[in-house]
This record gives C-alpha cells, structure tokens and sequence, in this order.
C-alpha cells in the first residue's frame, strides 16, 4: 500500500512538470515569433530611412502581420536629431510592438532601436 502512495506521488509530480514545461514551451514559441516579426520590421524600417533621403518615416498602428494572422505590430518613430542646414533626419528613435493574444489576454513585446544616417 505505501508503494502505491509513492506511486501516485510520483506520477503527480511529474505530470506536474510536465503540464509547467508545456506551459513553458508555449510562451518561448510566442516571444520568439514576436522577436521575428519585430526583426524583420526593423529591417524594413531601417532600409526605407536609408534609402529615403528625406522622407520622414510613419507611425503604424496595429497593423496586422501579413503570414502571422495571430500577431499584430505597432511602430512608434521618434525623431532624435536633424541635420540644420537641410532638415532631414539623421537620427531617429524607433520602437517596435508585436501584439498577440496568449492565454485568453492580450500580450505585447517591445523592441527598440537608434538608427543614424551619415
């Protein structure tokens, strides 16, 4: 009888750490895929204010992300300096959110960047 106790002892301790691993995995999936998406929209800023001599760059609010249905995405530019004598930026402050729901609320990561034009 004692060794049925400790069975069922064990089997409960480990179905615990099973159900925090799953739980776990879960959250490492999303954050992860949020970092992807932030990534490759930083790509895409930084190349538009690159190549844009001087255009300004635009505000995104939850916009949906095209292949990622469950995700959404938020810019935020900042204008940190221009140059004086043409006024086009030269540095800029730009932050990233990726929107998702995870567990029945709604989630949102950060990423944030400086970018610098010569």
């Amino acid at each position: 009888m004692v060794a049925l106790g400790v069975l069922v002892i064990g089997v409960t301790g480990i179905l615990a750490i099973f159900a925090a691993a799953a739980s776990t995995h879960r959250r490492a999936l999303e954050e992860t895929t949020a970092a992807i998406i932030a990534g490759s929209v930083i790509a895409e800023q930084r190349a538009a204010f690159v190549r844009n001599k001087f255009g300004e760059p635009v505000a995104i609010k939850e916009e949906p992300v095209p292949g990622y249905e469950l995700y959404s995405c938020t810019v935020t530019p900042t204008i940190l300096a221009r140059e004086p004598a043409t006024g086009r930026t030269v540095q800029l402050y730009l932050e990233v959110g990726v929107h998702f729901m995870s567990r029945g609320r709604k989630r949102t990561i950060s990423y944030r960047t400086v970018f610098f034009r010569e």
